[in-house]
């Protein structure tokens, strides 16, 4: 396949459909059965061809002549590529006859009653795509024989961001009812099979998987696009900026185009998975970088809308933001002035810690870090919880803690 492009030629020619423009459909197979006495022998020669692609697919009279007529619209990509060759006289898949073809495709799906792809050929590998590969590595299956690839994600935001990417790449299909009520895209089995031969992959497990060496040597934003999914999935953006997965040698990966990338990080640390017996891995991009990672996502995001950090790019803005108040305001006295707005805000009501944190734009730890101080002062106390927030008041003058 083709480092930009993937050709309809290029495509699996066993287990994806395609359906022509009609005239074009009848155009093609008519022009090439004209070549042979007929349908029969036209037939039993594309009988015989099948063996290129190591099957036998038996008798094809009765299709070769609904195809013929028109009546039978599906047609495997391996008929295609054989017809266009006994058309143009040539034992290679790239020729005129097919380009004309690719140009008159309407949908292509897979066998039977598969989910119908309404894309233009060819396909485009741009950024968009290593995301996808990238988000199948995270929150996705790559799939195998007896099942499809899908990608289940819990925030509409990413899921619909993902979702669009699938479009913009492979063109649009229905989505089933597990879009909404499991928060799961599923993906058609000829997108899959695209990928997986495009990146060489296999129905290696979910501790398995490695990102393909080929998405590790391309250009910035390829790499930057693959960084920003997987940091959607498997990441954490708050106090630190975190990425965590369970496949060490993935998280290597994942650690490789973060440096490769120019953003310093940490080395990779490992602890007992969470009800599971498999460990833990993660580990953190330098919140020095934050700046240079928001604005080079930035940029990528204006070529291609849907790569930036879905749900977690307004988190990561903050801390941006946090940090050039940081800059400015680097002054002595400064967590003295922090505290009395603290101490101001609680003066109208009590307030939880994650609301302190957003009005006061204060990084997490820091924010409980000065709340404590309040609490051992006697100045504020805690008033309960809600949600998994605790939630604080300011006390009267002179009252004093019991610790």
């Amino acid at each position: 396949m083709g480092e930009h492009e993937i050709h309809l030629w290029e495509l699996p020619p066993t287990g994806v459909y395609v359906t022509l423009e009609l005239e074009a459909q009848k155009r093609l197979f008519s022009d090439a059965a004209a070549k042979y006495s007929s349908i029969a022998e036209f037939a039993e020669e594309l009988r015989r061809r099948s063996a290129i692609y190591e099957f036998y697919c038996g008798v094809i009279n009765g299709n070769v002549n609904s195809w013929t007529r028109g009546v039978r619209r599906n047609v495997p990509i391996w008929v295609l590529i054989e017809t266009c060759k006994i058309l143009s006289g040539t034992d290679s898949a790239e020729n005129e006859e097919m380009r004309v073809v690719e140009a008159k495709v309407e949908h292509y799906q897979s066998a039977g009653k598969g989910v119908e792809i309404r894309g233009k050929f060819p396909i485009q590998i741009t950024p968009e795509f290593d995301a996808i590969v990238s988000h199948l590595m995270g929150d996705g299956t790559l799939g195998t024989e007896k099942s499809y690839a899908s990608y289940k994600q819990k925030n509409e935001i990413a899921r619909r961001r993902f979702l669009q990417q699938l479009f913009n790449v492979f063109g649009e299909f229905p989505t089933n009812h597990s879009f909404e009520k499991y928060w799961q895209v599923c993906i058609p089995k000829p997108i899959e099979l695209i990928i997986k031969k495009h990146y060489d992959l296999g129905d290696a497990g979910c501790l398995e998987r490695r990102l393909p060496l080929a998405m590790t040597t391309k250009p910035k934003e390829y790499r930057l696009a693959a960084l920003a999914a997987f940091l959607v999935d498997d990441g954490h953006i708050g106090d630190a900026v975190e990425l965590y997965s369970g496949n060490y040698e993935l998280l290597q990966d994942y650690r490789s185009l973060v440096v490769g990338l120019g953003y310093r990080c940490s080395l990779i640390h490992s602890r007992c998975g969470h009800r599971s017996l498999n460990p833990m891995h993660s580990f953190r991009i330098s919140l020095k970088d934050c700046r240079k990672l928001l604005e080079d996502v930035t940029v990528l995001s204006s070529r291609f809308p849907t790569l930036d950090f879905a749900h977690k790019q307004a988190v990561l803005e903050e801390i941006v933001f946090r940090q050039s108040l940081v800059r400015e305001c680097k002054t002595k006295g400064a967590n003295e002035a922090t505290k009395r707005k603290i101490l101001g805000l609680l003066e109208q009501g009590t307030t939880d810690t994650k609301t302190l944190v957003s009005r006061l734009h204060v990084g997490g730890q820091t924010m409980r870090e000065h709340l404590q101080h309040l609490e051992q002062q006697g100045m504020v106390s805690r008033a309960g919880k809600d949600k998994n927030a605790i939630v604080w008041m300011r006390l009267p003058a002179g009252t004093t803690n019991n610790p």
